[in-house]
């Protein structure tokens, strides 16, 4: 999910565990109930037939992804991080 995000596409996954932290509904990804093959399918028809949607959620998601998980901001927080308690 993070991978394909950081290339800038949209992506779909369930409201379930850690994934709420990195998908935002409507903003950078769309969620679904998990076990809900009606709304999953609906979500994919959402994006298929979409275009401005797709690009807006791709845009975000990419977006997203660089703020938080990109290696020099990996790294810094690993120095804080080591800092804080050595």
């Amino acid at each position: 999910m993070i991978e394909a995000m950081s290339y800038g596409k949209p992506v779909i996954a369930s409201n379930v565990g850690g994934i709420t932290d990195v998908v935002e509904h409507g903003v950078n990804g769309l969620l679904v109930p998990s076990g809900d093959a009606s709304a999953l399918a609906e979500a994919m028809m959402q994006l298929a037939d979409n275009e401005k949607l797709r690009q807006m959620l791709g845009k975000n998601a990419k977006r997203s992804v660089d703020a938080r998980f990109n290696w020099n901001r990996i790294i810094d927080n690993l120095i804080a991080l080591y800092e804080k308690y050595h």
